[in-house]
This record gives structure tokens, sequence and C-alpha cells, in this order.
């Protein structure tokens, strides 16, 4: 059987594998290795159970199986990882199997009923609930470093379970546990207690929507992972959009996610409620540690668009879209732009009314995106800020680069896009583009992970 070396082994798996593996090899855990003459077989004991590895090595292929949930996501997990290193670094301990040893385990994918899929998510709920318990009890005593591989395990686990914003708090909360250990200095209590109180409330909701105490499904997707099929979104027909904005960013939990923000300029044909000046997303998510699913970025969009056919996706805004059928907008792309500002708000105050009213809920966005036609950008001592012409102002986010301003000065914007937020206590603009007259001068937005 052809030997790997670690640097291979290190490209299959991922950096965040490799290490986990090379961890778990040098604490004894992998047992019961076998061979044959196209096959790895091994035992590897996780956290709280052991799981079989098998793994076929042909010519320049590979091709693992694990047992255990995180290879759903990420067919070379950590255990996968630590079978490979063994093999590469010690492939004497390997011992030739003169009997057959069955074929490797094939997965059937079983039809799952709504029982067998909340079994699932309360064996995730138990499990992050338990450990948060223990930190609560026992306080930072409990960050150790053998807490927060046991904490890696679980985000692991959270991610295989569709779990997706427990999974994330379980990677903040794991964030703040290193920084614990690592630079105590550093170490910020009232951010470790806020982590641990939104993974706590978390897990209450996830319970509560189970228990349909929390009817609301724009909830669905990030409490419990539900994927939506083509026949449960929202058909539209005939929308015409003009992207305000494009971001690429790589979240905490290890994807790269490409957006385009759009804006409604033009009713649909659909019958369904209208759309016109409201802001919708197109969203790309793909896994980093997949080399085999590193796509080219998703297209942005430098002139207008018609989505002949497309689809709405519950959830906040705004909204997510999928594109059935596109075809080129009719209107020019100057027009476009004076159809996006005839939607801009005017009014600061009205805008800080609506982010307070769309916050009410605690589990929706602590960010809004929005359209505003300030009167100016004041500059002071403090920063930037827009002034409308009421006369209120908002600040612009202390991290706005330099290069905002000399762009405003530079194209005289009609109007501005981008998140508005509450940063340190204060009602902050983050801007992504600018609109002119003939144009959209997108700027380098600083992506925030939410």
């Amino acid at each position: 059987m052809r030997r790997l070396s670690d640097t291979e082994v290190r490209q299959l798996c991922g950096e965040s594998s490799f290490k986990a593996g090379m961890k778990y090899l040098q604490e004894q855990r992998v047992l019961k290795t076998a061979r044959t003459e196209e096959r790895l077989f091994a035992e590897v004991e996780g956290s709280d159970t052991t799981y079989r590895v098998t793994i076929a090595i042909k010519d320049e292929e590979v091709i693992p199986y694990c047992e255990c949930p995180a290879a759903r996501r990420h067919p070379f997990c950590k255990h996968v990882a630590a079978v490979l290193i063994a093999w590469a670094q010690s492939p004497e301990r390997f011992l030739v199997s003169e009997s057959e040893v069955p074929p490797r385990i094939q997965r059937v994918r079983a039809k799952r009923t709504k029982a067998s899929r909340e079994e699932v998510i309360e064996a995730g709920l138990k499990t992050a609930e338990a450990f948060m318990i223990d930190l609560c009890r026992r306080g930072l005593v409990a960050a150790t470093l053998e807490r927060l591989k046991a904490l890696a395990d679980i985000e692991a686990n959270l991610q295989a379970y569709k779990l997706r914003r427990l999974s994330r708090g379980a990677t903040g909360l794991k964030m703040e546990i290193q920084r614990a250990i690592q630079d105590p200095e550093a170490f910020q209590i009232p951010r470790y207690a806020e982590r641990l109180k939104d993974l706590w409330f978390t897990a209450r909701a996830i319970r509560r929507y189970l228990e349909g105490a929390l009817a609301d499904e724009r909830l669905a997707e990030d409490l419990i992972g539900k994927t939506w099929r083509d026949s449960d979104l929202e058909e539209r027909c005939d929308l015409d959009l003009l992207e305000l904005a494009y971001e690429s960013r790589e979240t905490e939990t290890g994807f790269r996610v490409d957006a385009s923000y759009l804006i409604c300029i033009g009713e649909d044909t659909s019958g369904q409620p209208a759309l016109k000046g409201q802001i919708l997303r197109e969203v790309k998510i793909v896994p980093l540690h997949r080399a085999d699913l590193q796509e080219a970025p998703k297209p942005r969009y430098d002139h207008p668009l018609r989505a002949v056919r497309a689809g709405l996706y519950p959830g906040y805004p705004p909204r997510r879209i999928k594109f059935f059928q596109t075809a080129p907008c009719p209107l020019g792309l100057s027009e476009s732009i004076a159809q996006a500002i005839e939607h801009a708000e005017r009014s600061i105050a009205a805008l800080w009314q609506k982010f307070l009213e769309d916050t009410i809920q605690p589990f929706s966005p602590t960010e809004r995106l929005a359209l505003i036609a300030p009167r100016g950008i004041l500059a002071s001592v403090e920063g930037l800020a827009l002034v409308d012409s009421e006369g209120t102002w908002a600040p612009l986010d202390p991290d706005t680069p330099p290069a905002v301003q000399i762009a405003w000065m530079k194209h005289t914007p009609l109007a501005l896009f981008g998140r508005w937020m509450v940063r340190d206590h204060r009602f902050v603009f983050q801007p992504l583009s600018l609109l002119t007259e003939c144009q959209v001068v997108k700027l380098a937005g600083h992506a925030l992970d939410r």
C-alpha cells in the first residue's frame, strides 16, 4: 500500500484536523490498527466514545470513513487524520491481516423521521448544556486544556447536527477559553460571560422551538439547521434588482460566505406582497476545509439584472433569494440608481426607531442594512458622522477606512448603503457603498460574523 507523507496528510485533512489528529496520536488514542493491501483499519478514542475508522488508499485516491458525527460534513475528520498520521509515521504498527477484512461500511441514508431528528438535536443540546452547567458551577477553574478539547468536540458535533447558532456560540466560547489559558491578561470576563449567556439562551430557545412555544419559522434555519427545499421557497417572478454591495468573508466556524446585497427596484408579477425598495441578499457558502469544494467566488453584478424566476427563503431582513432564471434588466444603470435612491431613508431618527422595533426579538440579527440619503458627512476630532436634513447625526463606525471620506469628496454621492448597528453603546453606520448619479462605488466592507 502506498505510503503518505505528513505533508500529504495535512493537505488532505486541513490544518485543524491535522493538529487535532496529531494530538490524538500523541495521546495514544489510535488503537487496534490493521491493514490489507488497500485499506487501513483502526479504532480511535474520542472524548466520550470510540470510533471505527476505515481508509481506502488506491493509487492517488484516499477514501476515508469514520463513525463520528463530524465526518458527515468533513470526511477527513480528526480521527481519520490520526490514523493517516500513524500510517505516515509508523506503518509497522499496522498489522497485516491474513483473514478477509469486512468491506468498508457504506453509509445508508435512511429517511429521517421528525422524531429521529429531534432525538439528534436533543443529544446535541444535552451535551452543550452539561458543559455550560459545569463551567457555571466551577467558574474559570474549569477553563483547562482538557475542557477546551471537550468543547472542540462539542463544537464539531453541533456542526454535524446542523445546530448552526449553537455551534457558532460554542466556537466563540472556545475562543474565550483559549484566550484565558494562553493570555490571561487579555482575557475579558464580561465578554466571556456574554458568550456563555448567549450559548445558554440559544440552547433554551431551541428547546422552546421544539416544544412549539416559538412558532416563528424565521428561526428554523438558524436554530435547528432546517434545510429549505426549492418547493418551500416563496416564488417570485420578474424582479428588477440592483447590486448595492458585495462581501466575501470567512466565518469562525470554517466557511467562506460570499454575499450580494441587492435592492428591488421594480414590481414583480407573482401577485405576492410588493418587494419594491426592499434589500435582498444572494449567498454562497463553501466549507474552507474541503479542498475539493474550493469553487470560484459567487459572481458579482456590475449591471442591473432581472430575476425572471426566483425564490425567497424564510428569515429576517434582508431575506435571502435564490435565482432560478435571470436576464438583463431593461433599465439602464443610471435609471436603476435613480429608482433605488427614491427608496432611500432620509431620517436618521426613523432608522433608529425601526432598528429598535426590529431588534425586540432576541434572536433577530444585531445589525440592519439600509440605504440612506443624508444631507452630508460631518468631520470632527471624534471621527466622521452622517447628518440628515433635520440636523440629526449618527457616527460612522470607528473602523471605517479613510478611503470612505476620500470617496465621498471625489464622487459626491446621493446615498450610502451599509449596516446600522450598536457598537460601544452608540448607534453607528458602517458604509458598504456610495451611490452617485451614474455608478455604485462599492467599498471594501469589514464583514461581521453574526
